[in-house]
């Protein structure tokens, strides 16, 4: 919404979302100067809808080469705050992702699937594609040596480490199929 210029006063509209081609829903949103007026409906989990109008106040922040910068405050925390989400059934307000107890996605991968992209990243950063890597490339024109080598470095270690891994998780299996 701020990416597309639509916290101007003034602003009126509909935001809808969808899954598999099915509306999903729709929040029907009117900008004034200091808050936000979202409207729409909601429901417990198979209870009946409900209308709900929701206030959301902004808060502001210069930058540092002029300007400033909008911010959205979390209608339970008041907590500043880029995003605001919306939750099927769990709650009938926009929050932040720390209200709704939500996590980032690095926090709940496991820890090989994090080593692994860790070195995949590295791999990128060289001009190697992500995956197994059974040869040592050329090193990149522009890149000093000594980057280069401790970048290949980092990713034997992360590789290593990943596969001890992987090795622990099946014998973990094995021992749990017995």
């Amino acid at each position: 919404m701020k990416r597309q210029n639509g916290l101007i006063p003034g602003t009126i509209g509909t935001m809808s979302w969808s899954s598999h081609r099915n509306e999903r829903g729709a929040v029907h949103f009117e900008v004034h100067k200091k808050w936000l007026t979202l409207k729409y409906q909601h429901r417990e989990r198979g209870g009946a809808w409900e209308d709900v109008e929701q206030v959301v106040y902004f808060d502001q922040t210069p930058c540092n080469y002029g300007g400033h910068r909008k911010w959205f405050l979390c209608s339970k925390c008041e907590k500043r705050v880029e995003i605001l989400y919306g939750m099927d059934g769990a709650n009938k307000y926009f929050l932040c992702r720390e209200c709704h107890g939500l996590t980032y996605a690095s926090c709940n991968a496991h820890q090989t699937k994090r080593i692994f992209t860790k070195a995949n990243r590295l791999k990128l950063k060289i001009g190697v594609e992500p995956g197994i890597m059974d040869f040592i490339p050329e090193k990149p024109k522009g890149m000093h040596r000594s980057t280069f080598d401790n970048i290949i470095h980092e990713i034997q270690r992360l590789e290593y480490l990943g596969d001890q891994a992987v090795v622990k998780k099946w014998e973990k299996a094995c021992n749990l199929l017995r």
